[in-house]
């Protein structure tokens, strides 16, 4: 459901769009930037909290370096 004030007026494009882009996540399981079309590369969903942990770099002691993060892309 897309909510907002009747004053704003519609876009069917923009509706279409969003469709096409829930559709190609519940599919591919995948997330899309904004400019996002068909066939360019998708992003990889961040990670769960465990799987993050489980990926960081680790510090000097074997604790992960929290700060860390990366920005994962299909090709």
């Amino acid at each position: 459901m897309l909510y907002y004030p009747l004053s704003l007026g519609r876009s069917v494009p923009e509706l279409l769009r969003v469709f096409e882009r829930l559709q190609f996540h519940a599919r591919e399981k995948l997330a899309t930037s904004v400019n996002w079309t068909p066939g360019a590369p998708a992003v990889y969903p961040a990670p769960t909290n465990q799987e993050a942990l489980g990926k960081c770099p680790k510090e000097d002691g074997g604790k992960p370096n929290l700060k860390a993060w990366w920005l994962k892309t299909t090709s």
